[in-house]
């Protein structure tokens, strides 16, 4: 047999074809046998997938069966159809209603809600209003909806055989894998398609090489942004995955018909993508550095690195790329690799200086060759300051000082105003820490709560660092609020940090775990505190502890000591002395590492693990208050242990603990202090002093709601968030996290976050107890909760 060339046509014309006589002819022949039924049906199709041929296809036919069929389509004002003018028995074709402006779609609503008017919907996967989707509720009451947009061998054939035009097996088999199925290219490759090109070449490189230029053209006419997150997923590994994008582009991807329903890449589109970027000449090699930056930017540090890692070896801006891959090594919760990048690429850049000297002092190394010159050297006379620059000199200055040995103000306003400007900056790049957080840490480390919660808060509200940046402002700023004792607010950022990037970075997921155990810590039983750092021991396999991390470190060194997992935490606790003592233990970055030392023996009733820690604490106390405030409080602390409690000391201990944000410490100095004396008075009136340093919310709340019964019935705006509450009456109506997501338009692990903070909210230890204090609270809607996942 002589095999003809394909020919060219219609990509949309072919699409409409492959679906006709196995999708849309049998679909209308059942909804047309029902005399006594309306038309009704619902087409629903990504990109290219055949949806406006196959209306103008049904049109046709349903003019020929002498049918009254009126048209509406957007942008089509003078000959469009006014759905209210229709009359019932007429069919209404509705094309594209995703773009129909909102009065249109309104008028269609209204016709869809009749079950006796006649309408054929024609829209696209995405965007899915709830408008939208109650349109495609109704319509499916009558016969399910037509989706479109995937073809199979069988659908190809068959059209094949119906044109008379025979193609190889062996190039059918191969357009159908690379294709995906994705109705758009496979139309547009059996229309390029040659036979002549691929009898030699069983890879199709003619044929790829074709569709390349028609995927770059899709490509070029989609949203920038959704171009750009389409690339980075392309070029993020061999086979592509969505874990970096957010659910919303995804669906807009698929929509497109740049993406399979999974999130992934269609093949074909990732091979293209992934060529245009290795065929790129020498000199536009520095187009890797904005697209790495372009993914940074948009929290996809993997795809960063991707990038970075093709491109370093031929690309002149090593340096440029130098920043990208140390922000991801520090992402990953690595910063030796970070300060091992910076060292191997050295930078003349004054800001790149000031980014290799964070590494570098987060791990204790000695300050790379060129952010030691940067150090020191005068600005140049000619250079005029940008935000930036000015921003990068603060936090060199500040941080170089900070770890001299220096705890003073003018340190803090240093990192402060770095922070501050570097807000100003907008700058969105790469960096091993935000400088708002290196402020903050700071300020903590000195005391200083009330600024350290004004930085981190400034920095959220205003943007600093850019998208990907706000995740770990969130987590830092729920940090901030677990030591000022508002744990609500810092529930509610969790779960907003969590919500934002369900794929958190090691390092951020290393403080997310803290954050959460730190808040069972303070406010839930034993098993929730269990619970909380079975969670968090795993992360501590995944990062690398450095010496913005010890904060975090600290509550888990705690937390495991309690939970019988102190030899687990030893070699973090290890790894933190060796990096400040390399360091020359400065004062500012030592005095929590060693609280928590000091509290870690007490723990372990062991003093002999309290000596160095408590030694160390005394020798930093001449510089730094709150060291010496945490060695007083540790000898008043080991006094109360040993059986000898003066109230006057652990009241004077206890509020200095308090005072340089240490409230929780405090309370519970003076709870051990009430729980070891035999004077009842003594006793009460360390209690009322652990009560007023720390008082615990949620025993208030939980007595608001025991009291319902007594008819006192507490308002369940004295005790949930409006959120929360929304989530309890989904809760009571036993959705899953998924339904309750769906509902409101949150993710599951977000509505997850929401159920937990609830109930820590009401004191509840069990799932039946969340249900009965939730009925009390809000009123009985339902018989069951199933917190979990899915039914």
């Amino acid at each position: 047999m002589t095999v003809l060339p394909m020919r060219p046509r219609p990509a949309a014309e072919s699409a409409a074809s492959f679906i006709w006589e196995r999708q849309l002819r049998p679909a209308l022949d059942a909804i047309t046998d029902q005399p006594d039924a309306p038309t009704r049906a619902l087409l629903v199709g990504n990109a290219g997938s055949g949806k406006s041929a196959s209306l103008r296809r049904l049109h046709s036919v349903l003019l020929e069966e002498g049918r009254d069929v009126r048209l509406l389509r957007a942008g089509m004002r003078a000959t469009a159809a006014v759905p209210a003018q229709v009359p019932p028995d007429a069919v209404l074709i509705v094309d594209d209603a995703q773009l129909l402006d909102g009065e249109q779609l309104e008028a269609v609503i209204d016709r869809a809600a009749d079950p006796h008017a006649a309408l054929i919907v024609a829209q696209r996967p995405w965007p899915a209003s709830e408008r939208m989707r109650s349109i495609a509720r109704m319509l499916e009451r009558t016969f399910p909806a037509i989706v479109l947009g995937h073809v199979t061998r069988s659908d190809v054939l068959q059209h094949l055989e119906a044109s008379g035009r025979p193609i190889r097996d062996t190039c059918l088999v191969h357009i159908l894998e690379a294709t995906g199925g994705v109705t758009w290219l496979v139309s547009e490759a059996l229309a390029l398609h040659d036979d002549r090109d691929c009898a030699d070449d069983d890879s199709h490189d003619a044929l790829h090489s074709a569709l390349d230029e028609q995927v770059a053209h899709r490509l070029e006419t989609v949203d920038p942004e959704l171009r750009h997150a389409v690339e980075r997923l392309c070029a993020a590994s061999a086979t592509g995955h969505a874990a970096g994008l957010p659910d919303d582009a995804v669906q807009h991807a698929h929509a497109e018909g740049l993406l399979l329903r999974t999130g992934a890449p269609v093949p074909l589109v990732r091979s293209a993508v992934r060529t245009a970027m290795s065929a790129q000449p020498d000199d536009e090699k520095s187009s890797a550095v904005r697209r790495a930056q372009a993914a940074w930017a948009g929290g996809d540090p993997d795809t960063a690195m991707v990038i970075v890692d093709d491109a370093v070896a031929a690309t002149r801006d090593r340096a440029q790329l130098a920043d990208i891959s140390a922000g991801v090594w520090a992402a990953r919760g690595m910063m030796a690799q970070a300060d091992a990048v910076y060292r191997a690429l050295p930078s003349a850049a004054a800001a790149s200086a000031t980014l290799a000297m964070i590494a570098a002092i987060g791990v204790g190394s000695a300050l790379p060759a060129d952010a030691a010159a940067a150090e020191t050297a005068p600005a140049e006379p000619s250079s005029i300051p940008s935000t930036l620059s000015v921003a990068m000199d603060l936090l060199r200055r500040g941080l170089a000082a900070s770890v001299d040995g220096e705890c003073s103000e003018t340190v803090l306003a240093d990192l402060v105003r770095a922070a501050e400007m570097y807000t100003g900056s907008r700058a969105t790049g790469a960096v091993p820490e935000v400088p708002a957080v290196i402020a903050t840490i700071a300020a903590l480390n000195l005391g200083a709560l009330m600024t350290a919660h004004t930085v981190i808060d400034d920095a959220v509200r205003d943007g600093h660092g850019g998208a990907w940046a706000l995740p770990r402002l969130l987590l830092w700023r729920a940090w901030v609020s677990v030591q000022r004792a508002h744990p609500a607010e810092a529930f509610d950022d969790l779960a907003r940090a969590q919500g934002l990037n369900t794929a958190m970075s090691a390092r951020d997921t290393l403080l997310a775990r803290a954050v959460r155990v730190a808040i069972a810590r303070r406010y839930e039983d034993a098993a929730g505190i269990e619970e909380a750092w079975r969670h968090a021991r795993g992360t501590l396999l995944r990062t690398d502890i450095d010496l913005f991390l010890l904060h975090p470190l600290a509550e888990l060194i705690s937390s495991a000591t309690r939970a019988g997992d102190a030899e687990r935490i030893e070699p973090h606790i290890a790894r933190a002395l060796e990096i400040t003592a390399r360091l020359g233990d400065p004062p500012l970055w030592i005095a929590h590492l060693r609280w928590a030392g000091i509290q870690q023996g007490i723990l372990l009733g062991s003093p002999a693990h309290v000596a160095p820690h408590a030694k160390a604490l005394v020798a930093a106390s001449a510089g730094n208050r709150v060291a010496a405030v945490m060695a007083k409080a540790g000898r008043v602390w080991t006094s109360v242990l040993g059986g000898t409690v003066d109230p006057a000391a652990v009241e004077t201990a206890a509020e200095g603990l308090a005072s340089v944000g240490l409230k929780w410490d405090g309370a519970r100095l003076a709870g051990h202090g009430a729980g070891r004396t035999d004077d009842r008075k003594v006793a009460a009136r360390l209690l009322a002093c652990a009560r007023d340093l720390h008082p615990t919310d949620i025993a208030r709340r939980s007595a608001d709601t025991d009291a319902v019964g007594d008819g006192e019935r507490a308002a369940p705006e004295e005790i949930l968030s409006d959120r929360e509450i929304e989530v309890a009456r989904l809760v009571l109506q036993g959705k899953t996290y998924a339904e309750i997501g769906e509902t409101i338009f949150i993710s599951p692990r977000t509505a997850e976050h929401h159920i937990a903070h609830i109930r820590t909210r009401l004191g509840a230890t069990s799932r039946s107890e969340v249900i009965a204090r939730l009925r009390q609270l809000i009123g009985d809607e339902s018989p069951s909760l199933p917190l979990r996942a899915s039914e």
